[in-house]
């Protein structure tokens, strides 16, 4: 299992990558984890992310299954860069349970220089939430 906690600088490029789905899993406390692949993914054309724990929830989980102290890592290289140049983004589906904390999550996305050109669509089902947000 690899880890990239803090610097930006150790997550490894994906130059090829296109499509990327998360599902169920745990982006990092502050989206180190997503942040490093809109970082490091230039020809990312389609991300989705569904069940995903984002930032604070993150933390929470990590404390309650870890018994030993944890590490408090710092994100100040992942806030380094304040925009990704996302420019083959066409599209991102967001699929969680409402009512989630997904502050950290809103701020990360903003960091895509893209222009929205469809609305945004937005449902709620079975008490989950489904976003879609299209780029030209």
């Amino acid at each position: 299992m690899t880890s990239f906690d803090d610097d930006q600088d150790d997550f490894p490029m994906f130059l090829n990558l296109r499509s990327l789905l998360l599902d169920d899993c745990d982006v990092g406390a502050e989206c180190q984890v997503l942040r490093g692949f809109l970082g490091n993914s230039p020809s990312l054309e389609t991300l989705v992310l569904r069940n995903c724990v984002f930032g604070t929830d993150s933390c929470s989980k990590k404390r309650k299954a870890s018994s030993s102290p944890e590490k408090t890592s710092s994100a100040a290289g992942w806030h380094g860069r304040t925009a990704y140049d996302c420019n083959n983004l066409k599209s991102i589906e967001l699929e969680f349970a409402d009512g989630s904390a997904v502050d950290e999550l809103a701020d990360t996305l903003l960091g895509i220089s893209k222009e929205i050109v469809q609305p945004i669509q937005a449902s709620v089902h079975d008490g989950m939430r489904r976003v879609k947000i299209s780029f030209a």
